[in-house]
């Protein structure tokens, strides 16, 4: 049968590295694999980058999995119709929670002759300090890791020795039902004692948690969200290494002076077989950067942002718009936006939430 494996994890934990690693891996092992992205919306970076990789991927847009969840059965009979995954990879909305409920355990009732659906694994970021006065989020944020069979701590590599092992320490003691792992999908440490541990094993779905579902809709709105695709111009070669560097710090600059705050801020860049990507995953922070190849003068490249910021879908449309037309206006080139899409997320309306008396 094919396997499920689900990775959550707050906006920005590093999800989509880590699937774009771990397939990479399990083909390298000889393992058929597909790959399931998941947004509000369309564009997304994340579908780009694993595409890249040639790994069979889908998107499904318009919702998180628990409300898409007929797409999301829909979208693993398709793959297993035309490559015959032993595996699928599938990473939710970085905004969505009670998976379990609405996911996990809608598959173990209905689909449990059909899939093997490997433990939950939440990715937790320790280096991610969160706005404390949006409480609305850290709910959100809260809840997503204590419904985890397997938590995750992301990022390792960015740790010293002894914060690491604070962090799994702490971890450990706060969610004693959990297994907590570290992993680095950027060095590659932990990712085969991970994989290993979701290939051996299936999720019990006993960790249903309980969850205010209005406090969980207003987490979502507070954010604007933000898909864009487009192309970079110049009648002069540049350096898109440089390019999107100005662009992520003219955002980040833009958010701190209006005290608006980033939960995620990626960007993919692509010209031929030539590709970067980076990201902000929070106001004032570092660029991230996820593939950062050696310069290159080009005169044009194409270009996918993401941008989930807590202000308003009006307001975040002109700070993304704005900060690539400065840069550019500095720079001498041109930003010609193929399509543009701004919003706040509806409520989320489950398709099914079945608690573990209905199993």
């Amino acid at each position: 049968m094919t396997r499920l494996i689900l990775v959550g994890g707050f906006l920005g934990a590093g999800k989509t590295t880590l699937l774009a690693r771990s397939a990479q891996i399990l083909t390298d092992r000889g393992y058929r694999v597909g790959v399931i992205t998941n947004d509000q919306g369309q564009n997304l970076v994340d579908t780009a980058v694993i595409h890249q990789q040639g790994v069979s991927v889908s998107e499904i847009a318009g919702g998180c999995f628990c409300c898409r969840f007929t797409d999301l059965q829909e979208t693993i009979q398709k793959l297993e119709d035309s490559i015959q995954p032993d595996i699928i990879l599938a990473e939710p909305v970085g905004s969505c929670t009670d998976l379990m409920a609405t996911v996990i355990r809608p598959f173990l009732k209905y689909y449990g002759d059909e899939l093997v659906v490997s433990p939950l694994t939440i990715l937790f970021d320790p280096t991610r300090k969160l706005d404390p006065s949006l409480s609305d989020i850290a709910y959100l944020y809260e809840k997503q890791i204590s419904e985890a069979d397997i938590i995750a701590i992301s990022k390792s590599d960015l740790l010293d020795e002894g914060r690491l092992d604070d962090e799994l320490v702490k971890t450990a003691t706060k969610y004693p039902s959990s297994k907590v792992i570290q992993i680095s999908a950027q060095s590659g440490d932990g990712l085969e004692e991970w994989l290993d541990a979701c290939l051996s094993q299936s999720t019990a779905g006993n960790h249903v948690i309980d969850v205010d579902y209005d406090i969980y809709a207003k987490a979502e709105a507070d954010l604007g969200w933000l898909n864009g695709r487009g192309v970079i111009l110049s009648d002069m070669q540049f350096d898109p290494r440089i390019v999107l560097k100005s662009i992520l710090d003219q955002i980040n600059k833009t958010c701190q002076s209006t005290n608006a705050s980033i939960a995620h801020v990626k960007a993919h860049l692509k010209h031929d077989n030539y590709e970067l990507k980076a990201s902000l995953i929070q106001t004032g922070g570092d660029i991230l950067w996820d593939k950062l190849p050696q310069a290159k003068s080009i005169l044009s490249i194409e270009f996918i942002v993401n941008a989930r910021v807590t202000t308003t879908p009006e307001i975040l449309q002109d700070m993304i718009t704005s900060s690539f037309q400065t840069v550019a206006s500095s720079n001498r080139f041109m930003v010609d936006f193929h399509s543009l899409e701004c919003f706040s997320p509806l409520p989320p309306e489950p398709v099914y939430h079945i608690a573990i008396e209905d199993i």
